[in-house]
């Protein structure tokens, strides 16, 4: 089996980590208080603006792993409605995953002007 497939366990338990970390998650009450007093307003204004950004980051990395399993899941039931053949099945399967791989690639590509042009 492919390191990608192999733990889907895995990478579910990071990702109910990362949820952890989210806002009402037990990772945030776990930090105890910060002694705000003693920080500058710019300094409070950075804190929470890497606070938001972080939260956003792996919000968004949590419903996109979602997405992806949901597609995933999709590809089985309509594999299973059809009644392919286990080696037809493991093709649509390598297919899926090229499409997901390339998907996520194009979504890392940072746009410049020459893209507009």
């Amino acid at each position: 089996a492919s390191p990608g497939l192999a733990a889907p366990g895995l990478r579910r338990r990071r990702l109910q980590l990362l949820a952890a970390l989210l806002p009402g998650g037990s990772a945030m009450a776990m930090t105890g208080p910060t002694p705000c007093s003693s920080m500058s307003n710019h300094t409070k204004e950075r804190v929470t603006m890497t606070k938001v950004t972080l939260e956003n980051f792996y919000s968004n990395l949590i419903a996109q792993h979602e997405e992806r399993e949901m597609r995933q899941k999709k590809l089985e039931q309509m594999m299973e409605e059809e009644g392919l053949k286990d080696e037809e099945k493991r093709i649509r399967r390598s297919a899926h995953a090229q499409k997901e791989t390339e998907f996520l690639r194009l979504k890392r590509t940072r746009l410049g002007l020459e893209d507009f042009e």
